[in-house]
């Protein structure tokens, strides 16, 4: 638990000369890895493809410093429910209110994250960069290490993709509070993190179908009669 022993040193005096030397292997490699800079929020516009779209989705994204010169444009930390793709809308529901699913925390690239929401869901990225110093970057990448094997039960309003953000961001930010009602939509708790000014810069990520109506919008009626 990496992230809670960073914050014991700073809250315990002589802490490390009494602990033992650990050197992890796979926590190296996954600092070097993530390379992080910098965490940004990404909501995920609403959608009607699935019940679980209709709110939209939030996610954190770790920036990379690319020292390693593969100029990537960085990962995703995100909360998921493990849903049955066959499952029918009156069980998901009931199983989505009751904590009938299990959560799972995924790190994947931008990259195929982009793809994946952009291209084959068709839905609208847009990203807030957060106002976080190098340190207080550093103990989120901890503490995201430290719930890679953790599954808490995914509820659709009280334990979602929007409101785990806080958990989040809280060993960086212990003061933060943006859950603050039975229910926050994952906009919901977007608009508090900025409202709480946390925000540095937003970057915007069009679907491919967004793209085409920004084209087709600057055609003249009889251009778009051409294109048909």
């Amino acid at each position: 638990f990496p992230a809670r022993i960073k914050w014991l040193k700073t809250k315990l005096e002589n802490l490390e000369s009494n602990l033992p030397t650990i050197d992890c292997v796979k926590f190296k490699q996954y600092l070097s890895y993530v390379d992080a800079s910098t965490v940004s929020v990404l909501f995920i516009t609403e959608s009607f493809i699935s019940p679980q779209a209709m709110f939209g989705r939030l996610a954190l994204k770790i920036g990379r410093k690319n020292t390693d010169g593969l100029k990537s444009k960085g990962h995703v930390f995100s909360y998921l429910a493990n849903i049955e793709a066959t499952q029918n809308i009156p069980i998901l529901i009931w199983k989505g209110l009751s904590g009938g699913y299990d959560g799972y925390f995924y790190l994947a690239s931008f990259n195929d994250y982009q793809k994946n929401y952009n291209v084959y869901e068709d839905r609208d990225i847009w990203e807030y960069k957060l106002i976080l110093s190098p340190a207080e970057v550093e103990i989120i990448v901890y503490h995201l290490w430290e719930l890679k094997y953790a599954s808490p039960k995914y509820y659709f309003f009280s334990y979602n993709c929007g409101t785990v953000i806080e958990s989040l961001l809280k060993p960086a930010l212990p003061h933060i509070k943006i859950n603050s009602r039975l229910w926050d939509t994952p906009k919901d708790i977007l608009s508090k993190i900025c409202r709480n000014d946390l925000c540095e810069t937003s970057n915007y990520y069009p679907s491919d179908f967004s793209k085409y109506k920004a084209l087709v919008s600057i055609f003249t009626d009889r251009e778009k009669m051409m294109i048909r």
